[in-house]
């Protein structure tokens, strides 16, 4: 599929899918990022979510060990968004 295959589509919105391989190799996901970035709602999902942050000047480097099924607590407190919310994910 290329750019102008999805073009003709005339999407709504993106979604880049996780995949065994690293952004790099993922096809044409980050010229899609790039290309619908600021047009259309994207949505990345585990290797979509590397692969947007990559298109976008972020580094996307190996784990020191494997990270995938394992669980580690959340703790975000939202000034912005939610007058200081705070929340806690375990």
């Amino acid at each position: 599929m290329t750019l102008a295959d999805i073009d003709a589509l005339k999407p709504q919105k993106i979604v880049i899918s996780p995949g065994p391989c690293t952004p790099d190799e993922a096809g044409i996901s980050l010229d899609v990022i790039r290309h619908y970035a600021g047009r259309l709602p994207i949505l990345g999902v585990c290797l979509g979510h590397q692969a947007m942050a990559q298109a976008f000047g972020g580094k996307v480097v190996r784990a020191a060990k494997v990270m995938h099924g394992k669980t580690s607590p959340l703790h975000i407190t939202v000034r912005a968004y939610f007058g200081g919310w705070q929340i806690h994910l375990p």
